[in-house]
């Protein structure tokens, strides 16, 4: 079964690194969006927020951003402590966090950080509630 979360965890990691690696044209070198050019319709620029996470949507996206990574790396590599766990996937984040403060429409920001970091503490604290849970059960 570890090999299936492992084929998981590179296929989530591939993702990922797309997601925050690739330049975004659309953002000026600040990486705040320039202000969308449509007129009259509230729809279009709706979507393009959502689109391009503008807002408060890029701070739920960070948030989530990381929440499937400790249970991936729980489950491929069961060996690691929740601890050890947690401190790798924060390390992540750092690291995401540093590149791309040299890619282009790219920005880092210490918020992203925060939010990374809160998502994944909450999730390896629900995560332990349900061992906790499916041990008392057994």
């Amino acid at each position: 079964m570890p090999q299936l979360y492992r084929a998981l965890l590179l296929i989530y990691l591939t993702i990922l690194g797309f997601a925050v690696f690739t330049p975004r044209r659309d953002l000026d070198m600040t990486g705040v969006l320039p202000p969308p050019t449509y007129s009259g319709s509230a729809i279009p620029t709706a979507a393009h927020n959502i689109l391009y996470l503008g807002g408060f949507l890029a701070w739920f996206g960070n948030l989530l951003l990381l929440m499937p990574l400790p249970i991936l790396i729980y489950k491929a590599i069961p060996r690691l402590s929740l601890r050890h766990n947690f401190l790798t996937c924060v390390a992540a984040s750092i690291s995401i966090e540093c590149v791309q403060h040299f890619i282009p429409g790219r920005s880092s920001d210490w918020r992203d950080l925060v939010l990374n970091t809160i998502g994944l503490f909450v999730m390896i604290k629900f995560f332990r509630h349900s061992q906790r849970i499916s041990v008392s059960n057994a």
